[in-house]
This record gives structure tokens, C-alpha cells and sequence, in this order.
């Protein structure tokens, strides 16, 4: 179970022990209470008696000893839950009578095993969290010993009463539990939660390979101050099993330092440690036999801390042998582990010390020396970092305490300071328990803020502790910190607790934020509280252009927020190419009236590439219209569309063609195509890049109907919206039928004509004649290169060159470009070639490519920039065009040729 504030600010706080001597019977502490301390600077106690008290007769006093109070009895008799012989006993018969018994019929004050784990062999992992163990050496080493101490000590044996019906719980480790200190030194920049610490836990346990130890318990240890205890949580522990199948428990201690209310650190660290060997998923091992939730420590957490034979604090745990919170070996007085500093005796003052003036403190504690000569001084700040410290004084040497006191002044009021007194021997320096106080003698003033606000009025005030003092109070309020009003002052009487002050502001000024203060006086002097703000309702509403969004080619999302100030509010865009807008959205209704809200209004038909002012402008009926400041924004510029003719149309397939200008965006574009211009089909998308210069598109298309007009267009798109090139249209022409009777039908496109052929026809296509390609010429012989890519044409264009020619009936046209590369030596030409036998200049011819494209009866034009493909483009040089045609037949025409020059651009 955890362990809660409220249950631990009893608790006191002490240094740890080292390990104690299995040489020796049984330990017990001889105790004597500690008288109160008189208030001198450095006054000496009675001596306690000889730490060797009980030993036998020439027997060394053992190390661990040295510097405690202890008395050696070897005439007590030996517990018998030591016996070994007796505990196996012992399990057994537990292990049978709670097989046999029903928790019904378990004594309510029981302890009852449910079935669940417990740690047969307990094993414990310290973690140190954080890099502020580094400056706390002292509390590390007080945890570590507390921990060690624990082997063979009256609080294991209490833990070996309760066993897993599988087995016992040892009661004689053979060494200390701790089988390991891991220290984690990275920052903690933040309040550490419950969350936090377990989650600490888990790594480390990832990080020593120990998830499946279910003997273990990792006690994580955030440094001092590290952790938040808005919960009231002190500590807790927890099985690991949802990250291991069988895995060790994480025991947290919250309250590191115990300055938080919690109690000696090692209080709670005894506390987890327990409750996890004994019921580490907390809930199903031991716990009382009347309630599934008070484990052995919980049980005991009203009665606070205990101390052990060598002077540990530790949490008291429920012992079912004699029906009582024990620690066995602990004793009802103090034990002096010294030399060390503790709280005195006395009772504090009203304010947690010995006032003596306003300005000055008393300051009183004991200390032990241990019979070590000794130094102290006092240590005290606005902080526990302190930052002032007394000069240091000596003590008297002595076992037993030592009260020591001193005076500081020129302290501030209304301030809370920390105090510890530090003690130096030759055994090194030790810090006292950190201690509060404060003095607030002038009025204390906390801030609450403004309610109860209307349009002309307001009630204003927050909370005042007169600190003893006959106070009175006011309240300034204006539009500025300047305030430059104030209200009647009022008494608020002498008490010492916080009561309420508050005043009525009447006058006030619609729409308006104010701000004020809480000011309060005395025979002291005056406090001013914190400046507060609050606005009257009504006004003008309060407006802001906010940025535009969804930004499109022609729309916008215009942004603005309204506040309305409790009244119903309108609100519209202005929008325009200028600051004097020219247009304006519909008017709406602000939803809501205590707070700003944000607004978004899409406007559309907006001009492409164009920069535009816009500003949200807010009405109501009382008082009029509030106009937010201008803003602008772009639209996109929307990408240049053109839809080219189509190119090698045929029976069935076509190639469309387009130029898109992309204007600096990313653009991906496709072609709509179908009978109709409603279209129906598409291409895939491609990419148009995010250029600003034209570039050529095309893509083929198949599975065409024979005969039949198409319509087409260029569609261009991207995240700011569509773009639509012209509508086109081209129509597939009718593949011819084989005719072997005297009935045939003319072959021209689109035209079906049945009736008698002529010997003409019948010549050029019963008897297989060839297509026919002439005229075959070019605009000019020497031009530029270009990237456009090749598409026929019915207009002349100055851009590289036009091959024209004519056919005399449709067919498959066939362009070869054929490099002529002139060398000289590079081969010998023949004898008889040249008439002599010496090496001549020669030409030889590369292919470079090839298009082909339907041809149509009549001439045709190819507009040609030297680009075959988008791929592949004829580098400047000297070539050859090959013009061929195929008819429907098979049938191949002459080869035409054309020589032309390419340049370079």
C-alpha cells in the first residue's frame, strides 16, 4: 500500500546504522529521554552510562558500536523464532492451519495469507535518481545503513511470521538484503509524480537484467526535493508483473528528505521494503484478515516511527505473535547515533521558533557529540540552499546531548526561512534537520481576483492576515498600474488566520480592463497585494484579422477572432486587390460571449496570382462596430493550360497533346477523353514539374471505337486547386475491308460508298499496289534545337522545323534520322570507290531514332524541334530523314529522303 502524508507528519527523523555483530546474543537499546534544552549557547546533559554497559568481562566494545549508546544483556534469553529447527516447525504447522482455516474464521487483528507471492529470500536494489544525491551524501549514506542494518534484526523477524504456503521467508540473510546500489545521475528537470518514479523503476530493472527476480525489490530514491506530493502520497510499492511474468516489486520513497511531512525517509523505505517482501502485489500475500488492503506496515502507520537496537528509525510492523505494532529490538526512549543534530525538546514559538523582536529569531537544538570534541554553527536562508551561516562555536565534549542556541536578526518579513544546525568532529561534518519559520508580522495579503462583473460594477477583493496587528485595509483600482483610485479603507481587524477583503467598484466604464490591488496597514507599515485585472462587460467587441488558410488558386479562408463582451454580436469579412476592399462576406452570429473565439469564412472567385487585404469587422446593437487590422495574402498562381490537337490518330488509338506552364508550383496533370464533352474517361496522372516555362505533355490512349469523334481536354492539378485546358476533339478513322469481288467500297476516311471499282482502284488495291509518299520537304535545312516534342500540325511554326510531304491514301508513316559523322582517317575507303589507293574523307551513318504516326491522304506536316521522345532528343550534328509509309496491306512505299543541319541552342 502507499503511505499518505496526513498519517506521517508525526514522524520524527534520525541518521542510519551500520551493520550489527553476529557475535553478540541479542541487542536491546538502553534509552534515556531527552530533557529539554535550556536556553544557553552550549549547555551540557547528563551523561548517559559507559557504551560498554553489559559487555562481558574483557570483551573489545565491536566496531559497529563505536559512537552509540547500547547495552549488551547476555542474560536474556534467545528468541526462539531464531531457531532454525523451530522455524521450519513453525512454517509447517502455519502452512497446515492456514490450508485448514477459512479467513472468516482468522482473528480481525490477523494477518492472513490470500494465495498471492511473497520474497522468500528478500533482496534489495537502491536506486539513487537524480543528480542532486551528489550534494547529499550524508542522507545517501543514512539510507544505505538503515537498509544494511536490516540483516538478522528484530524487524526481519517480525517479516519471517508471514510465508507463502510454498515456503518461508528467511529470517537469517546472509548478508545485507541490499545486493545493490545503482545510481541514475541524469537531471531531474521536473516534479517527480508516482508515474514517474515507477516508470524509474522499470527501466533500471530493464537495464540490470532483474525482470524476473521475484525475490527483489528496486527502491527508487528521487533525489532530495525532487518529488511532488500534491497526492499526499509518501510512498508506495508495486509489482512488476506487467512487464515480466514473474518479476521484483519497485518500491518509491516520495519524500526523500522528509521535509514535505512525511516522516524520516527511512521510515518509509522500511515501510515499502516490508510491505513488498510480504505482499508485493499488494493485495494478494499477507495482509489483514478483516480487509484485503491494510498490509503489515499500513496497519501500524498511525503509530509513526520506531527506532532499532542501532539506532535506525524504521515503520513499525504489524507482529501477529504478540498482536501489536514492533520492531522487536526497539526501545521506548532515544538512541544518540551521533555525533548528529536533532530537534530540541522545546516547544516552538507561535511562528515555528523563539521570537524574540520583529526582525530577529532564536534558534534551538541539540546535538550529540559522542564524547568527540566538537563544533557547531547554524546555517539559514530563504531557501534549503540557505546562503547565511553563524560563526562557529564549540561544544562541550559529552556522550548525550548538547543544547546549543543562537540569535539571528535583520530577517525580512512576511518571508519563510530554513535553518539546520551543522556539528563537525574528527569524524567528519554532519547537517542537522532542515527547520522552518517565518515572521509575518506585516498584514499577509493573498490575491482572489474579481467577481460578480457587470457593465458599470464589479466586486473585487482576496484574503489578509493581520498577523496580530489592529489592520486596516483598501483597494486601488484604475485602467492602468498606475491605478488612480482606491476605495474607503475598512478595518480588518488583529486576527492571525487568512479572512476575506473584498470592496464594491461602482463607475466603472463598459468594455474596459482595470486593474487593482489589495492594500493593507498597520503599526508596521503598509503591504501591497499582487496586481489583479478583470473587464467590465459591454463596449465595442474586441476583434483580430488572424492569418488566412486553405489558400487556393481563386479561394481563401478568411480568419478572425470576436469577443463580444457578453453582448450579441455580428461579425463579417471585407475583402479586396486593395486596403479600400470593395467586397464583404454575409454577416454571422458570434457563438459564444465570455471568451475570443475564432472564426473562418471561405470566400471564392478569387483572382489567381493576386495579392489580396482583407479584415474581420465585429457589430453589436449598444455600441457600435470594431474593425480588425488589415491583412493580406496571395493566391496561387493558377498554371497555364493549353490543349493541343491530337496527334497519330488512328483506327483505334490516338495520342493527345497539351502544354502546361506549371508557374512555380508542383503540378501533376492527365487528359479527360470520351464520345462526349461530359468525357468519362481519364489518363493516369503524371508530373509537370514546377517550372515556369511551357512544357509539351501527351499520352496515348487505345482501346478506341472505330469511326467515332472524341472530345478531349488538358487537366492540370495541384494542393491549391484544378485547372482545365479547352475542349479538342479528333475522330478514328475505319480500317478498310479486303475486297476480292467486283463490289468494294472507296477507301477514303469516313466515306462508305458501295458500287462497282474502277480499274484505278482496282489496280492500286485488288492488284496491290504500294502507298505513295512525295513532295517531302522542310521549312529550312539549318535550325535550332528545341525541347518541344514532335506533333503534327496544320499551322507553320517558327520553332526548329516543318517536314511536310503528301500521301495518296492513309497509312503508317515511318520517320528514320540517320547521323552523318564525317572523318578523316578514321577508315579507308575502297580503290574503286575513289580511283586511288590513298585514304579519302569519309562519311559514315549512325541511327539516332525514329517516330512513327498515321499518316492522313493529302499532305502532311510534322513540327519538329529535335526531341523523339521525352527521353531522347537528336544532338546537334548533320542528318538524314528516311520517310516511309505502310498501307492497311503491308504494303511499303520508296524510301524519301531529307538532309537538314541541327545547331546548337
Amino acid at each position: 500500500m502507499s503511505l499518505g502524508l496526513p498519517t506521517l507528519r508525526r514522524h520524527a527523523r534520525s541518521s542510519g546504522s551500520p551493520r550489527r555483530s553476529a557475535s553478540w546474543v541479542v541487542l536491546r537499546v538502553a534509552l534515556a529521554a531527552v530533557p529539554a534544552v535550556v536556553s544557553v549557547t552550549a549547555g551540557q546533559m547528563a551523561p548517559p552510562a559507559s557504551a560498554a554497559d553489559g559487555l562481558p568481562p574483557g570483551a573489545a566494545v565491536p566496531s559497529w558500536a563505536k559512537g552509540r549508546r547500547v547495552r549488551f544483556d547476555p542474560a536474556e534469553p534467545q528468541n526462539p523464532r531464531l531457531s532454525v529447527a523451530d522455524r521450519v516447525a513453525s512454517n509447517a504447522n502455519a502452512a497446515a492451519s492456514h490450508a485448514a482455516a477459512s479467513p472468516a474464521a482468522l482473528s480481525a487483528d490477523s494477518m492472513h495469507y490470500y494465495g498471492g507471492p511473497v520474497e522468500n529470500e528478500p533482496r534489495l536494489v537502491l536506486v539513487f535518481w537524480g543528480a542532486g544525491w551528489s550534494s547529499s551524501r550524508s542522507l545517501e549514506h543514512e539510507l544505505e545503513a538503515t537498509a544494511e542494518g536490516l540483516r538478522g534484526s528484530g524487524y526481519q523477524k517480525i517479516l519471517t511470521q508471514y510465508s507463502s504456503l510454498s515456503g518461508p521467508i528467511s529470517p537469517d540473510l546472509l548478508d545485507s538484503p541490499v545486493v545493490e546500489k545503482y545510481y541514475d545521475p541524469r537531471e531531474i528537470t521536473t516534479k517527480v509524480t508516482g508515474e514517474l518514479a515507477g516508470r524509474e523503476g522499470y527501466e533500471v530493472i530493464q537495464r540490470t537484467g532483474g525482470g524476473n527476480d521475484g525475490n527483489a525489490t528496486y527502491a527508487v530514491l528521487p533525489a532530495p526535493g525532487t518529488a511532488g506530493l500534491e497526492d499526499g502520497t509518501c510512498g508506495f510499492h508495486e509489482m512488476s508483473g506487467k512487464e515480466w511474468a514473474t518479476g521484483p516489486s519497485v518500491a518509491v520513497v516520495m519524500d526523500t528528505d522528509g521535509s514535505a511531512g512525511c516522516g524520516p525517509p527511512s521510515m518509509t523505505l522500511t515501510h515499502e521494503y516490508a510491505e513488498s517482501v510480504t505482499d508485493p502485489d499488494g493485495g494478494s500475500g499477507w495482509t489483514r484478515a478483516d480487509s484485503g488492503d491494510s498490509e503489515i506496515a499500513d496497519v501500524c502507520n498511525s503509530q509513526g516511527a520506531a527506532r532499532m537496537a542501532d539506532g535506525a528509525l524504521v515503520a513499525r510492523l504489524w507482529d501477529d505473535s504478540k498482536n501489536a505494532c514492533e520492531v522487536e529490538d526497539e526501545d521506548p526512549g532515544s538512541v544518540p547515533i551521533g555525533p548528529y543534530a536533532e530537534p530540541s525538546s522545546i516547544v516552538p514559538s507561535r511562528y515555528g521558533s523563539m521570537n524574540l523582536t520583529i526582525e530577529s529569531e532564536k534558534l534551538e537544538t541539540s546535538i550529540y557529540p559522542c564524547d568527540l570534541e566538537a563544533h557547531y554553527y547554524f546555517e539559514y536562508g530563504p531557501s534549503t540552499a540557505y546562503g547565511h551561516r553563524t560563526a562557529e562555536s564549540g561544544a562541550a565534549t559529552a556522550w548525550g546531548p548538547v543544547g546549543v542556541s543562537t540569535t539571528i536578526s535583520q530577517l525580512q518579513h512576511n518571508t519563510a526561512y530554513h535553518w539546520r544546525v551543522v556539528v563537525r568532529t574528527s569524524d567528519g561534518t554532519f547537517n542537522g534537520v532542515d527547520h522552518a519559520f517565518s515572521i509575518p508580522w506585516d498584514p499577509e495579503i493573498r490575491e482572489e481576483g474579481a467577481s460578480d462583473v457587470q457593465s458599470h460594477e464589479a466586486n473585487v477583493g482576496g484574503r489578509l492576515q493581520p498577523g496580530g496587528i489592529e489592520t486596516t485595509y483598501y483597494i486601488e483600482y484604475g485602467p492602468t498600474e498606475a491605478y488612480g483610485e482606491k476605495t474607503e479603507e475598512a478595518s480588518a481587524g488583529r486576527g492571525d488566520v487568512f479572512e476575506g477583503a473584498s470592496a464594491e467598484l461602482e463607475g466603472l466604464e463598459p468594455g474596459t480592463l482595470y486593474h487593482f490591488r489589495l492594500v493593507a496597514t498597520n503599526a508596521h507599515g503598509t503591504t501591497f497585494g499582487e496586481d489583479r485585472t478583470f473587464e467590465t462587460h459591454g463596449g465595442k467587441p474586441a476583434v483580430t484579422s488572424l492569418p488566412a488558410t486553405n489558400i487556393g488558386y481563386r479561394s481563401a479562408s478568411l480568419t478572425g477572432s470576436v469577443y463580444g463582451k457578453y453582448l450579441t454580436t455580428d461579425y463579417y469579412f471585407e475583402y479586396g486587390p486593395t486596403s479600400a476592399y470593395g467586397q464583404r462576406t454575409t454577416e454571422r452570429e458570434a457563438r459564444g460571449e465570455e471568451r475570443p473565439e475564432t472564426n473562418t469564412k471561405e470566400v471564392s472567385g478569387l483572382a489567381s496570382g493576386t495579392l489580396y487585404h482583407y479584415r474581420i469587422v465585429a457589430t453589436n446593437s449598444f455600441y457600435g462596430s470594431s474593425y480588425g487590422a488589415d491583412q493580406t495574402f496571395s493566391t496561387y498562381p493558377e498554371p497555364a493550360v493549353e490543349t493541343d490537337a491530337a496527334t497519330t490518330v488512328g483506327y483505334d488509338d490516338a495520342t493527345l497533346d497539351g502544354t502546361v506552364d506549371p508557374r512555380g508550383v508542383g503540378v501533376s496533370y492527365y487528359f479527360e477523353y470520351g464520345p462526349a464533352e461530359t468525357y468519362g474517361l481519364r489518363t493516369v496522372d503524371s508530373s509537370a514539374g514546377s517550372g515556369t516555362v511551357d512544357v509539351p505533355e501527351m499520352q496515348s490512349v487505345t482501346g478506341l471505337e472505330e469511326g467515332t469523334t472524341y472530345h478531349f481536354r488538358l487537366v492540370a492539378t495541384s494542393g491549391y486547386g484544378t485547372t482545365y485546358g479547352a475542349d479538342a476533339a479528333f475522330s478514328t478513322g475505319v480500317k478498310p475491308p479486303l475486297q476480292t469481288d467486283v463490289l468494294a467500297t472507296t477507301m477514303t476516311p469516313g466515306i462508305v460508298s458501295p458500287g462497282p471499282l474502277s480499274s484505278e482502284v482496282l489496280t492500286s488495291h485488288a492488284l496491290g499496289a504500294s502507298p505513295v509518299v512525295k513532295d517531302a520537304r522542310q521549312s529550312t535545312a539549318r535550325w535550332r534545337e528545341d525541347n518541344r516534342l514532335a506533333r503534327i500540325s496544320r499551322a507553320m511554326t517558327a520553332i526548329g522545323t516543318s517536314f511536310s510531304f503528301s500521301l495518296n491514301e492513309r497509312a503508317k508513316v515511318h520517320f528514320a534520322f540517320i547521323q552523318l559523322v564525317a572523318g578523316i582517317g578514321a577508315h579507308s575507303c575502297p580503290v574503286s570507290q575513289h580511283g586511288t589507293g590513298e585514304t579519302k574523307r569519309c562519311v559514315e551513318k549512325a541511327a539516332r531514332g525514329a517516330l512513327s504516326f498515321t499518316g492522313r491522304t493529302g499532305t502532311n506536316r510534322v513540327v519538329f524541334a529535335g526531341r523523339i521522345s521525352r527521353q531522347d532528343k537528336l544532338a546537334p550534328g548533320v542528318y538524314e530523314l528516311i520517310i516511309t509509309a505502310t498501307n492497311a496491306l503491308n504494303q511499303r512505299s520508296a524510301q524519301v529522303g531529307l538532309r537538314f543541319t541541327i545547331v546548337q541552342a
